[in-house]
């Protein structure tokens, strides 16, 4: 694989010392001083030492393969030899078939950061980012020289696919230094503009500041913050780029990566001429309804005003949902946003062809075939309890309980935060539901946490021994954190419970549901050090021309939890012009009220959430998720 060495030589690997007698005899004699092997072990080792450090790879790998087969006492060794030459000989499954056949544990300490990153790189199905991060916790300089390089590519990808694109960046630009080959060279400079493109306005904003305009990161990301910053304001993005050259004109990224961004963001946008908004203005949903409205025609009032929106009440109903959706193109209007109803939105996206663009204002009930033009964006209560697992692991707590009532939206919770932990690499202990009129947690609490279980210990011992025992309440060691998906009423029985069972320390994560949305340091007392994760304008962690607390004030349907709404309608009508472009980009997003946005193949919009900490019974932003260099 001619993009794994970087440079022309290959530094000669030492041999552990409990193998030393397989070396020539002058080694033998300088290192081991204990009686030498045969002669034709002794040649063999030999042969396949030659031919690796000839660079004839192949032929070591075979070699090291015969020794291994024939010298079982040391297999393990020859295996991740064989690995090795393997791998610099471009063989990525065979160096994978080989490393399998060797416990690395056995291997000398010197010898395992290699073992460690040829396991992640020969990986398949690649392995989880939380365990690719903890086999690359070690310093690139305890490598060959050879394999630095892969050392920083391999660790910047799984930092990419762990959503840490700014740490990823970091790698990228330290491989940098690395690579010889120019064509190499100008792949990883891509790679780099390609990692930051998929952090906010607000992300790289936050980190410039973190950093000296003299170091080389800080051009990079000033020109992604540019470039994004004219695409959302509707400027031209080549004066933009022309503007960053003037400030930045020996920089790297002037090779190619400036270009491609003008490449990728030189589209003219504009609001349609003429949208049809469907919503439930009467009937059960009328309140959600009007809350999206309001928001829309927030956004639409502080924009340009140069399109016409007509409005159009479905009632409530699937039906009427799809009739109005019916009149509205017969009425030829340029683009349609909603209905809000499962159902209806099921109904209408079966009907539409995707020659006038749709944006649903929710997610059908069932999997309906996605076309190019039909978008679906709302909120997902899933999205909460995915944010908090990757949260969860960002802060270094990679073992979990599961706290969630026994209901239907409890199961989604749970099972949502269950299937992103483990995916992400977490280990979820226990699950536990709890009935959602519950008062006395105490003896749910300490079964989960394990009190009960010492509890039982001590009085078996205490029957074994006929006197009486002391008993220190501990936790359960095994665990690290807790999840619970709860309501501001169980929320606030529950932390304070685990503070009474000397279960305190245990940091505690849930969903946005917890929250009221309201900042109260009475009655959110309870909840303080829990941590969850919501749309940054309700947390406050991002900067808008929107202010929450006017909001509510202002309209009735921005109170409370209904802000959540009222931004989903906003952000529609903000994100119409750019659907399309951002259907086709990797990950790159638009900076909505309700998260960063990002439209996948299927045309879903999914939100990237911010975290936040209860602190005096309101939301602390924390640092982002995406921003941290690492574990």
């Amino acid at each position: 694989m001619a993009d794994t060495r970087t440079r022309l030589t290959v530094p000669e690997t030492p041999i552990p010392p409990r193998t030393c007698l397989l070396l020539p005899i002058i080694l033998v004699i300088a290192a081991c001083a204990a009686p030498g092997p045969d002669a034709d072990r002794q040649s063999s080792a030999g042969e396949a030492r030659s031919a690796y450090l000839a660079g004839d790879y192949g032929t070591a790998a075979i070699e090291f393969q015969e020794l291994a087969l024939s010298q079982p006492e040391v297999a393990d060794y020859w295996w991740f030899r064989a690995a090795d030459a393997a791998w610099l000989a471009g063989d990525a499954r065979r160096a994978g078939d080989f490393l399998k056949r060797s416990q690395l544990d056995r291997l000398e300490a010197d010898d395992r950061p290699l073992a460690r990153l040829l396991e992640v790189a020969t990986a398949r199905p690649p392995m989880s980012p939380i365990r690719a991060l903890a086999n690359l916790d070690y310093p690139p300089e305890r490598l060959p020289e050879a394999y630095r390089g892969l050392y920083l590519k391999t660790r910047g990808q799984v930092l990419a696919a762990a959503d840490q694109p700014y740490a990823s960046a970091v790698e990228r630009l330290r491989l940098a230094d690395e690579l010889l080959d120019p064509e190499l060279a100008r792949q990883n400079r891509l790679a780099v503009l390609e990692a930051l493109q998929q952090l906010s306005v607000q992300e790289l904003t936050r980190l410039l500041r973190r950093h000296d305009p003299e170091e080389e990161i800080y051009g990079w990301m000033a020109l992604v913050s540019s470039a994004k910053q004219a695409v959302f304001s509707s400027q031209p993005i080549r004066a933009a780029v022309d503007a960053w050259r003037e400030r930045f004109p020996d920089h790297p990224a002037n090779l190619e990566a400036a270009d491609a961004l003008i490449s990728s963001y030189d589209v003219s946008f504009s609001s349609p001429r003429r949208i049809a908004l469907i919503l439930p203005l009467s009937g059960n949903l009328a309140s959600a309804g009007q809350s999206m409205l309001d928001g829309f025609m927030t956004a639409y009032y502080s924009g340009d005003r140069t399109g016409q929106i007509q409005v159009y009440d479905s009632q409530s109903e699937p039906s009427v949902a799809l009739a109005m959706y019916r009149r509205a193109i017969a009425e030829r209007v340029s683009a349609v946003v909603g209905p809000l109803d499962k159902d209806a939105v099921a109904a209408v996206i079966l009907e539409a062809d995707g020659s006038v663009p749709l944006l649903a204002l929710n997610y059908p009930t069932r999997p309906v075939p996605a076309l190019p033009g039909i978008f679906q964006f709302g909120l997902l209560p899933e999205d909460d309890a995915r944010a908090t697992a990757e949260r969860m692991l960002s802060d270094g707590h990679a073992r979990a309980l599961v706290l969630k009532p026994n209901s239907s939206w409890g199961d989604r919770m749970g099972q949502a935060f269950v299937d992103r932990f483990e995916a992400l690499g977490g280990v979820v202990q226990d699950v536990t539901a709890y009935a959602e009129d519950s008062v006395d947690f105490s003896p749910l609490i300490e079964r989960v946490v394990g009190l009960d279980r010492a509890q039982q210990r001590r009085r078996e011992l205490q029957g074994q021994l006929g006197i009486p025992l002391g008993f220190v309440p501990q936790m359960r060691p095994d665990v690290d954190a807790l999840f619970m998906a709860a309501r501001p009423r169980e929320g606030r029985l529950i932390k304070p419970q685990l503070a009474f069972h000397n279960a305190g320390s245990l940091p505690v994560y849930a969903t946005s549901h917890v929250y009221t949305g309201i900042a109260d340091p009475i009655a959110n007392r309870d909840l303080n050090e829990v941590r969850f994760c919501d749309a940054p304008l309700l947390l406050g962690s991002q900067s808008f021309q929107l202010d929450a607390d006017m909001l509510r004030e202002t309209f009735e349907s921005a109170s409370g939890s209904r802000l959540r709404l009222f931004a989903i309608g906003y952000d529609a009508f903000r994100i119409l012009p750019y659907l399309d472009w951002l259907s086709g980009l990797s990950g790159d997003g638009f900076p909505g009220t309700t998260g960063q946005l990002v439209v996948n193949r299927d045309g879903q919009i999914k939100r990237r959430l911010d975290c936040a900490e209860i602190r005096s019974g309101g939301p602390r932003p924390l640092e982002n998720n995406r921003e941290r260099a690492g574990p």
